[in-house]
């Protein structure tokens, strides 16, 4: 299925309550048979397409995103899988150097940081946007900052969601997490060539997790669940916009303002086994986690697992 042709069609059943097979024929530049057999293909891929004498009428659209339902004005290249190992690994293999945003509706082998499994059934928003900053490592470490700015930008303003950031970058309802933040960097010398910035979000509660949360259970009861496609075309539109605009000193601002992190006790557990306990302080210009420990004195930290302590 030719991803303009489909996405015309459906643009133009969106825009009316009813059209018939011989206006979108003309309008396409098809025979009517044409049509009727794009019209069978998506309802093969799930979109439910009422004919009747009149036309055609669209009633739903599937739950998960396609890549149809992405304006051609969207700034990358949507490839979407019904069910994939994961969207980091489909990033790693992809050899075409066009920024691209992979999607799944499921995932057999999802991973989070420090390569931990991340539960990733139907009903959830799996992706990994693919693009090639050629920039130095130091500015490369602030596209993350800028996709979790961004998800709480979209949560809070459309959906009505008061999310926040935890450091390093998943994503908080209070205390639950509804989304996590991953990044691959791939370059040489001192250069970024490949960045991969994988994002997983639950929409719907995931069974087993401890202390995971999911947006069905903090969107307005009077508003419709987001769909996959309709989340995703408005987190990764903000975050292409900040992508080149925004400075380091804009990310952290924009970040530290969604900070559910900053001015909390923290134990920062570090991967090679070391830890420090204290009071996360700032975020330092070159986007690290400024931790004024127990002890008196202020690390700075890039990385590592973030627990939030209780007030003495």
């Amino acid at each position: 299925m030719k991803v303009n042709t489909s996405r015309n069609i459906l643009h133009m059943l969106g825009d009316r309550e009813c059209i018939s097979g011989e206006t979108m024929a003309t309008h396409l530049g098809l025979s009517r048979v044409a049509v009727w057999k794009q019209i069978q293909q998506l309802r093969e891929r799930g979109y439910v397409i009422e004919s009747s004498s009149r036309g055609y009428r669209l009633i739903k659209l599937p739950e998960e995103p396609r890549a149809e339902q992405f304006p051609s004005s969207f700034p990358f290249k949507v490839e979407y899988r019904q069910k994939t190992g994961s969207t980091m690994e489909d990033a790693r293999k992809a050899e075409e150097r066009i920024a691209t945003l992979f999607l799944a509706g499921e995932q057999s082998s999802g991973r989070g940081r420090k390569n931990r499994s991340w539960q990733s059934p139907e009903g959830g928003l799996y992706a990994s946007v693919l693009f090639f900053p050629g920039s130095e490592y130091g500015a490369a470490f602030f596209s993350p900052m800028k996709l979790a700015a961004s998800v709480v930008n979209v949560l809070r303003k459309t959906y009505h969601i008061p999310a926040r950031i935890s450091w390093p970058n998943d994503i908080v309802v209070g205390e639950r997490k509804i989304a996590g933040i991953i990044t691959e960097l791939h370059g040489k010398y001192d250069l970024v060539d490949r960045q991969i910035i994988g994002i997983g979000i639950n929409l719907q509660p995931v069974p087993g997790v401890p202390r995971s949360g999911a947006l069905q259970e903090f969107v307005d009861r009077k508003k419709k669940l987001p769909s996959s496609a309709d989340l995703a075309m408005g987190i990764f539109s903000e975050f292409h916009s900040r992508m080149n605009r925004w400075s380091p000193q804009q990310t952290i601002a924009a970040w530290k303002a969604a900070s559910a992190t900053i001015g909390r006790r923290v134990r920062i557990e570090k991967s090679w086994g070391t830890a420090v306990t204290g009071r996360a302080k700032d975020i330092g210009s070159d986007g690290s986690l400024l931790i004024e420990s127990d002890e008196g004195y202020v690390e700075a930290v890039r990385e590592g697992d973030c627990i939030m302590l209780s007030e003495q």
